[in-house]
């Protein structure tokens, strides 16, 4: 399979146009995740918890600052429900596009 990387801040521009609520944040070590669809919380062992319908990554930051220019790459992408990781959908290979990403993430929140 060959490597194609695809800018994070297109996915959720692609996601916010199909009217679905998305954000790439940094989540230590300049590791990028995103975050897509509603939220809900809850009260967690430590407290006040907010959960998302999904999470996809991991991906890594390009620009001067630790969040900005957020990229992915398909050999390491992959997404799924936001539980801890107990459940993950891998992205399919004939996704090639920020577009392609984005409707296949949209319908998985849907």
């Amino acid at each position: 399979m060959n490597e194609r990387i695809w800018d994070g801040d297109k996915i959720v521009h692609e996601l916010n146009e199909l009217g679905v609520a998305a954000v790439v944040e940094q989540t230590g070590g300049g590791v990028a995740t995103l975050y897509i669809g509603t939220t809900r919380e809850f009260e967690g062992p430590l407290g006040p918890e907010v959960r998302y319908q999904a999470i996809a990554g991991p991906g890594w930051f390009e620009g001067e600052d630790w969040w900005t220019e957020p990229r992915f790459s398909s050999l390491e992408f992959g997404w799924g429900l936001d539980d801890d990781g107990e459940t993950s959908v891998i992205l399919p290979e004939e996704t090639d596009t920020e577009v392609d990403i984005a409707r296949a993430l949209a319908a998985f929140v849907a």
